[in-house]
């Protein structure tokens, strides 16, 4: 019953980042470095509520809390980095923030498109070649015709191999090269 407690205190946190508890009035550009640290922090504590959900038995009281408080940090995330992206488009972080969220939510294409504009924006964020290829990896894993799989498995392989070459010695480069070495296989298999 500890979970259910600290579950709640997520709620809480949560309805308050959403604005359900009453929210911030208007907001002015000087504002959305202040907005992306709410939405990140939205963000790490969705991943956190996921992670203890999964501690639980599926169907337990504690597991549905805490998924339940995933979502509502999740949409919070959103909502405070779609306020900041409001105030200020060109934002490399705006922009990041916002396709981890798309991504996290599933919502692949809107993922890539921020991503692919975080990275337009500053070059420096291409570590989100990782997101666009994972996006494109679920987009390939979701498509029914063979071509269109193979064509999302391309693209997902490129934005991998893009990551790899800029990052040669990223902790994350070992499970990339493997998911490109399994895509390629999965490729030959599609006629």
């Amino acid at each position: 019953m500890k979970g259910v407690g600290i579950c709640a205190m997520f709620l809480l946190a949560a309805a308050a980042g959403c604005g359900i508890l009453g929210g911030p009035g208007k907001m002015d550009p000087t504002q959305v470095d202040a907005l992306l640290r709410e939405a990140n922090t939205s963000l790490r504590y969705s991943i956190e509520s996921e992670r203890h959900a999964s501690e639980y038995p599926a169907n337990s009281e504690a597991a549905q809390l805490f998924s339940k408080a995933a979502k509502l940090h999740l949409q919070a995330a959103l909502d405070k980095a779609y306020e900041a992206y409001n105030l200020e488009k060109n934002w490399p972080l705006t922009n990041k923030i916002l396709a981890l969220c798309k991504s996290k939510m599933g919502e692949s294409d809107q993922a890539i498109q921020f991503a692919e504009r975080a990275m337009a924006l500053d070059p420096k964020m291409d570590e989100l070649m990782d997101v666009v290829g994972s996006e494109y990896v679920r987009k390939g894993i979701n498509a029914t015709d063979p071509s269109t799989k193979k064509k999302y498995y391309n693209k997902a392989i490129d934005a991998y191999e893009t990551f790899i070459r800029k990052h040669p010695d990223h902790i994350s480069v070992p499970y990339l090269e493997s998911t490109v070495g399994y895509l390629q296989e999965e490729i030959k298999k599609l006629k």
